[in-house]
Order: structure tokens, then C-alpha cells, then sequence
């Protein structure tokens, strides 16, 4: 897992293979991202605020399990 800059989101990972994107937020809730695509994670990273990000491009798109 990577840190990022976030108020909110802590840490994220990707299993390329599974295509799976993890989030652990700073309250310590992790949830999993199912059939993310690599090229969404790479700019999930670059972003300039991770949960920022997270919200607008990923939540709501793609399906997701709390682990």
C-alpha cells in the first residue's frame, strides 16, 4: 500500500491482476474497487487529493466491498 495526500484517504493499493484497487481511509474503514482499470489507479496516485479523486472518479463507477 502507498500513501497519499488526502484528509481522508490513507493509504492505496492495486492488484493488477485482479484489477482491484484498495483504499484504507483514515478512519480505518478499507474497501476494495472491483474491474478498475490500471491507468485510473495511476492517476488516483498522481492526484493532488487522493479522496478528492476518489469521490468524483471512482465512487459510484466502479463496483466496491468493504474489507
Amino acid at each position: 500500500m502507498d500513501s497519499v495526500k488526502s484528509n481522508h484517504v490513507s493509504e492505496i493499493g492495486y492488484d493488477p491482476a485482479e484489477r482491484t484497487l484498495y483504499v484504507r481511509f483514515r478512519s480505518g474503514a478499507e474497501y476494495r474497487y472491483h474491474e478498475v482499470p490500471k491507468d485510473v489507479y495511476d492517476n488516483l496516485r498522481e492526484a493532488t487529493s487522493a479522496g478528492k479523486f476518489l469521490y468524483q472518479q471512482i465512487s459510484g463507477v466502479y463496483p466496491f466491498s468493504k474489507a
